[in-house]
């Protein structure tokens, strides 16, 4: 039911790494920090990786939408999600960098979608169901890399186009081609407004942005995902 929820975080990824509440160890009160499966284990870890590619360099423009985002230490916004079929969902996105992040949607879309220590936790509270997801394997977890550079091998700038009033910028991963994150951005001061995020079925989920809020500290806790089965359903809220 929720599937085009999770496709703003995971695109096509295949959810290989799901562990139901059963499957989580009770013994320790706070789930913080889940072993990989071994799914997400690339077979040419040891194999001798090519020399890397000499960077291209940036349009100024670009540069310029760089170096904001890397000035973003924090975001606090309220959202509002369109799916491709039009649906709306709504809630709360929290950011801190480097590393992790939170989508918390309004009732009555029971989903709870959270980042660190360079894994996802999707937690969909009607089924008791969690998920794990390997950080990397999202493209919208570049908002809150260590720091953000545009030229590095990882990313394609796909489109850069300046608007009346606004700025887009659209960004791959060349190794999942069809998989595009766009940022749309106000120009005059730039800020940050929207998300375009097409999946490889050339499906498109928008997240607007609202009242929205940089720089002011979230306590490291908000991130940290407490154990359904040990502090109760509503443990997350």
């Amino acid at each position: 039911m929720y599937k085009l929820i999770i496709t703003l975080l995971v695109l096509s990824t295949p959810l290989t790494s799901a562990k139901t509440l059963g499957d989580i160890d009770v013994k320790s009160p706070i789930q913080t920090k889940p072993q990989k499966n071994d799914l997400w284990k690339s077979t040419s870890d040891n194999k001798e990786q090519p020399p890397a590619k000499p960077k291209k360099p940036l349009p100024d423009g670009v540069k310029k939408l760089q170096d904001y985002l890397n000035k973003l230490t924090t975001i606090s916004a309220d959202f509002v999600q369109t799916s491709p079929q039009g649906n709306l969902a709504g809630g709360k996105f929290k950011l801190s960098r480097p590393g992790k992040f939170k989508w918390q949607y309004n009732p009555p879309v029971p989903v709870l979608i959270m980042a660190n220590y360079g894994e996802i936790v999707y937690y969909d509270k009607e089924l008791d169901e969690i998920t794990y997801i390997n950080q990397n394997d999202t493209v919208a977890s570049i908002l809150s890399k260590k720091v953000i550079d545009l030229s590095a091998e990882d990313i394609e700038i796909k489109k850069y186009k300046q608007h009346k009033n606004n700025i887009e910028l659209a960004l791959n991963n060349p190794q999942k081609p069809d998989e595009v994150l766009n940022l749309i951005f106000s120009k005059n001061p730039i800020i940050l407004q929207k998300m375009e995020i097409t999946n490889s079925s050339n499906e498109t989920t928008s997240i607007h942005f609202n009242n929205m809020q940089f720089g002011k500290p979230i306590a490291d806790k908000e991130f940290i995902f407490k154990n359904p089965r040990m502090f109760g359903r509503n443990a997350n809220n």
